[in-house]
């Protein structure tokens, strides 16, 4: 049985869905350079960046996106960062061991060009999606599992029944 996707789902899919289309707009004009700078070696580099960096960032996104409802935000934020690097880091140091017409076309430094801007893109995107489960949730980002606020001035919720808060 097929159950319909939860507001949080449908925020995730379509954020991915932005990053695939930020990819698919800024893809023709690296396309235009990597093919004047070295013929169809250069298009076969920028669609390599364009891939290897927009597949980071989606997966980035993926692991990181539901961070605001989980209690171990740290470390999935920090996963998060290392698969974001990790994947166009790959690829350039296996670009340039393989060297030949891809090292020539310019492919390091278009990837790590279209790293900078998926990264731009996916923490923006992270950002208005966590800001948006806040909002949704607002108890949710000042409280621990325990039910005490992380904020100076509150105490937990059993002083707050006592006072008759």
């Amino acid at each position: 049985m097929n159950m319909p996707p939860s507001d949080s789902t449908a925020a995730m899919r379509r954020a991915c869905w932005r990053l695939v289309l930020l990819t698919a707009v800024t893809l023709p004009f690296l396309i235009a350079v990597g093919y004047a700078r070295s013929g169809p070696a250069g298009i076969l580099a920028a669609l390599l960046a364009a891939s290897v960096c927009c597949g980071g960032a989606v997966a980035s996104l993926l692991v990181v996106g539901p961070v605001g409802r989980m209690p171990q935000a740290v470390p999935r934020i920090l996963l998060g960062m290392l698969i974001r690097m990790g994947v166009p880091l790959t690829a350039c140091i296996v670009v340039l061991v393989w060297g030949g017409p891809l090292v020539a076309a310019g492919a390091p430094l278009m990837i790590l060009g279209y790293y900078l801007l998926m990264l731009v893109a996916e923490t923006w995107l992270l950002v208005r999606l966590t800001s948006a489960h806040i909002a949704a949730n607002p108890g949710a980002a000042s409280r621990d599992r325990a039910g005490r606020s992380n904020h100076p001035e509150a105490g937990t919720e059993e002083e707050s029944r006592r006072q008759g808060v």
